[in-house]
């Protein structure tokens, strides 16, 4: 009897402390802090739909049910915008997908802060990068950051493009099974592949060019009192640049030769109006009397920091350490160039700085950060 008794009573105890805890949970979930209208969040993947006859885009944040296009509610995104997103899908009309971006609710509506990203690449840097896309016989849509070889069709490398998408993107020219155009593209850089986050545009005249390096030709010498072509000077034949550019190669601490044109005209290649610059690491004065044996014109010698023999070793170094990044390397001006895909986070001057000191080796990244926001 007493089980019988106590069960109801026991029964009773424990709705009576259900209820209070169900209570407690209520007022703890009403409690919970909720982002405060106009305070920027970030949303990491979230279902973005867009219904034809509807209020617009909605950012779905309850339940989504798998269909195509997905149903779900939602506020509407208020400055959405489909040409400026790359990887929608669509349906009988309606456009959908899977993005990250960062925003705010603005009253009933939610306004993006940030362009949308396919979902995974919000959290990686995001680079502009202008060049050949090709996808040919041998391989899919390919970015090709370096030389490009001018033939029918055209040949080229680069990394994968893993998003890309031709029905969106008409190519320039197509021959077979090669298609390529000139573009401007939005994208991360994620394990040797290119991810897009923004439509590519083809190319035009009025997108500005990554600005590439320039060598500087010009004298660093002072002009001398004679002017550098004096006219009791002997007139210089059409192999005394051949003669004096093996010759100075052999000079002590010989680190690079160059041909200052400025005074020639159009296609001209006259000796008599060509500045001679040699530059070496040591013994300038002896450098410059022995350039006169061979060498009768207009003549600059200059000091370096390094021989050209160390320039080549630390440009094969410096092009090893690039690793599969590398696009070409050059050396001149007393520097090296590496020329590479992309340098993230600039940890390649950095680590070239350290070992060879600052300026000595100059890393051009073909993928330059993108600045933030819409």
């Amino acid at each position: 009897m007493t089980e019988t008794i106590d069960h109801p009573q026991t029964y009773s105890g424990m709705r009576t402390l259900v209820a209070v805890l169900m209570l407690t949970l209520l007022a703890a979930c009403g409690s919970e802090p909720h982002p405060s209208e106009g305070a920027v969040r970030t949303v990491e993947r979230a279902t973005v739909t867009d219904v034809p006859g509807g209020d617009g885009p909605i950012l779905c944040t309850g339940p989504v049910r798998e269909s195509a296009p997905p149903q779900c509610e939602g506020p509407v995104i208020s400055n959405w915008d489909w040409d400026k997103v790359w990887g929608a899908a669509g349906e009988a009309g309606a456009r959908f997908g899977d993005f990250c971006f960062e925003g705010k609710d603005v009253g009933d509506t939610f306004q993006l802060t940030t362009l949308p990203r396919p979902v995974g690449t919000c959290e990686e840097q995001e680079y502009r990068g202008f060049g050949t896309v090709l996808e040919n016989k041998d391989h899919g849509p390919q970015l090709c950051l370096g030389a490009v070889a001018t033939s029918y069709p055209v040949q080229c490398g680069g990394p994968d493009i893993t998003n890309w998408d031709w029905t969106r993107t008409k190519p320039t020219t197509e021959i077979g099974e090669s298609k390529d155009g000139l573009y401007v593209v939005h994208g991360v850089y994620v394990s040797g592949d290119f991810i897009l986050t923004r439509p590519p545009k083809a190319w035009d005249e009025s997108d500005a060019q990554p600005e590439e390096p320039m060598r500087d030709f010009t004298t660093p010498c002072p002009e001398p009192a004679g002017g550098w072509f004096p006219k009791d000077r002997p007139r210089l034949d059409e192999l005394a640049v051949d003669r004096a550019a093996p010759f100075a190669e052999t000079i002590p601490g010989y680190s690079e030769l160059w041909l200052d044109q400025q005074f020639n005209k159009g296609i001209e290649n006259d000796p008599n109006k060509t500045i001679l610059n040699l530059r070496v690491t040591k013994d300038a004065k002896d450098a410059e009397t022995a350039m006169r044996n061979v060498w009768k014109g207009a003549l600059c010698v200059s000091e370096a920091k390094h021989t050209n023999n160390e320039l080549q070793r630390i440009q094969d170094e410096a092009g090893r350490a690039a690793g599969k990044l590398l696009l070409g390397s050059s050396s001149g001006n007393d520097q090296v160039d590496v020329d590479v895909i992309v340098d993230q986070g600039g940890r390649l001057q950095e680590q070239l700085d350290a070992k060879y000191g600052t300026g000595t080796v100059r890393v051009n990244s073909a993928l330059v950060e993108a600045p933030p926001g819409m």
